[in-house]
């Protein structure tokens, strides 16, 4: 599954203590079969930074209050 090197990864962030952790795509396929990494008792949630270069979703969603695509 190939990443592209401009756009950053999709991360792990504990709730309690905030403290994050990077996520490759093969780190999420293996966290959906075998259950979520956890901190502070806690379930780490996943992350995922928006689009950087003004893409077509981030543009979608800026523009529409609503929060649907058009």
């Amino acid at each position: 599954m190939p990443t592209d090197p401009a756009r950053p990864l999709p991360f792990l962030r504990c709730g309690s203590c905030a403290r994050t952790v990077e996520c490759a795509p093969a780190d999420q396929l293996y966290y959906t079969q075998k259950g979520w990494p956890r901190c502070c008792a806690e379930v780490m949630e996943l992350l995922v930074p928006p689009e950087v270069d003004g893409g077509k979703d981030a543009d979608s969603f800026k523009h529409n209050p609503g929060g649907q695509r058009a």
